[in-house]
């Protein structure tokens, strides 16, 4: 059986714990509710976890543990891939993007709150007990950064919220923690470089009015009658293409480096953009042609005033069985809505529970896992990481469900 340490905030004197269990712990504490985060707010499809995994088992972490805790980085996922998922969400239940994206943050505060008190418990399992300094300080942590997460969303870009979230608190906590020279500042500057690079654009862009009103209305491309305005020069895909273009021209590609890029990208794009395009398309063939409206009619017939308690569950298991939040939006938005009954008020907040479920199960649907067991090293481990992992998904459903009951 791991002994369990117990150890102090930074600062605190030295202890039984104090020294290597306190950094392993606080550097365990980062990559779940910062690194993984930003990386998959950014790249989305589960990078996040593909990153911070093989850090968490040069940690020292248990592989089972490792795989847990790498399923971290998909608590912002309404957020990754720069928020496809939130946008194609909120042009299905005609919300503005913004809306549904500031009141997904708003309903992710008491998700976080779950996450952390889960995370403690894995922690001591782990063998790393905090004492309370290193609770208050988490509590401090995760407190900036929903409120970082509620005021970008509100103020900047829904797209780039989580990534400023999460990045605004990367480098002050890596000073803390570290306390790196200045050689180790430029090092790892360098090899943040493109990152810093689309996420400075993308901050001014989407910041500085003058800027901001001349690109929203540069070259504007509507999909289809009803759908959101699409103005290319203001998007996040333009800036994260000039971004990759840059990097290539500062490294002198040749043509067979570009040829051997576009290749990759391409084929790496292919499915899941062919696989949204499909649920997209599905989804609003439904709601025009009145699918969704007529089940949820029914649904509340059979179920009465617990209709609307099944939606963070359905939302849920869309999640959980397409491993995309892009997906289970396209799948259930449409019907989630109509449970709504015309009611703007209960209509945002189903929309962002149907946002949220959707998007937090994907961390254990079956690809997630499998791929986090080949990366660990686990093959077969697929039994053992459910038996520790599913208060995850059963926290963010029993949590919505009773924000649902709150608000009725």
């Amino acid at each position: 059986m791991k002994r369990t340490q117990d150890f102090g905030a930074p600062g605190a004197g030295a202890g039984a714990g104090s020294g290597r269990a306190g950094d392993r712990y606080r550097t365990l504490y980062a990559l779940c509710f910062l690194v993984g985060p930003f990386f998959e707010s950014v790249t989305g499809f589960g990078v996040g976890l593909v990153v911070t995994l093989p850090l968490l088992l040069r940690l020292g972490i248990a592989p089972a543990n490792a795989v847990v805790f790498s399923l971290y980085s998909q608590m912002l996922v309404p957020w990754g891939g720069m928020a496809v998922g939130t946008t194609v969400g909120a042009a299905l239940a005609g919300l503005p993007v913004r809306e549904l994206g500031l009141v997904s943050a708003l309903l992710t505060f008491p998700l976080l709150g779950g996450y952390l008190w889960l995370f403690w418990r894995f922690a001591t399992a782990e063998g790393l007990r905090p004492c309370s300094k290193q609770r208050l300080d988490d509590l401090a942590w995760l407190a900036a950064l929903a409120g970082l997460l509620a005021l970008c969303n509100a103020l900047v870009a829904v797209p780039i919220a989580g990534l400023l979230a999460t990045g605004a608190l990367l480098i002050p906590r890596h000073w803390r923690d570290r306390r790196p020279s200045p050689g180790e500042w430029r090092a790892a500057a360098l090899a943040a470089g493109p990152y810093l690079l689309v996420a400075g654009l993308l901050l001014i862009t989407h910041t500085l009015p003058v800027l901001r009103d001349a690109l929203a209305h540069l070259w504007v491309w509507r999909p289809a009658p009803g759908w959101p305005a699409f103005p290319p020069f203001y998007e996040v895909p333009f800036w994260l293409s000039a971004t990759a273009l840059a990097f290539g021209v500062a490294h002198r590609f040749d043509a067979a480096n570009w040829r051997a890029v576009l290749a990759d990208t391409l084929e790496a794009a292919w499915p899941p953009t062919r696989t949204t395009v499909l649920f997209v398309v599905m989804a609003q063939l439904m709601s025009d042609g009145g699918v969704a409206a007529r089940l949820a009619v029914g649904w509340q017939h059979a179920a009465g005033s617990l209709a609307l308690y099944s939606a963070p569950l359905m939302g849920g298991l869309a999640g959980l069985l397409t491993a995309s939040n892009t997906a289970s939006n396209a799948l259930l938005m449409p019907l989630q809505t109509a449970l709504a009954g015309g009611d703007p008020r209960l209509l945002a907040w189903l929309a962002a529970v149907q946002n949220l479920a959707g998007s937090n199960l994907t961390a254990l649907s079956p690809i997630r896992i499998e791929m986090a067991l080949a990366l660990a090293g686990l093959a077969g481990g697929a039994a053992r990481v459910y038996a520790r992992a599913w208060p995850l998904g059963a926290g963010v459903l029993i949590l919505l469900t009773a924000t649902l009951a709150l608000l009725r």
